[in-house]
């Protein structure tokens, strides 16, 4: 969980890098009246405007997640699957207990 508090000076305020929450979901509670969510809609970063008493439930990223191309040797086959985020998190918790869970990933 993370805590971004109200910043006592927000004219000084530059926000964070943009990133992508790694989660397939994310729960955000807004806190205060200051815009801080945006999201990456045709190359343009754009607020989504709070809600009074709102959770703004983000649930996405459905593009495919693993090995690097760069990163794998030519002639060798990676050692770890490509999934989704769906097929990630169900692999988590669908595993075996005793296989640990970066071996449940392996190829």
């Amino acid at each position: 969980m993370n805590y971004y508090p109200p910043c006592p000076q927000p004219e000084i305020v530059t926000g964070l890098n943009p990133h992508v929450d790694i989660a397939g979901f994310a729960l955000l509670l807004d806190c205060g009246d200051t815009p801080g969510l945006q999201v990456l809609k045709d190359d343009h970063w754009i607020f989504v405007e709070p809600l009074d008493g709102a959770i703004v439930v983000t649930w996405g990223r459905s593009q495919r997640v693993g090995p690097a191309k760069e990163l794998i040797k030519l002639g060798s086959p990676p050692l770890y699957k490509t999934v989704t985020v769906e097929e990630y998190i169900g692999c988590f918790f669908n595993r075996k207990l005793e296989v640990p869970f970066i071996d449940a990933m392996k190829m």
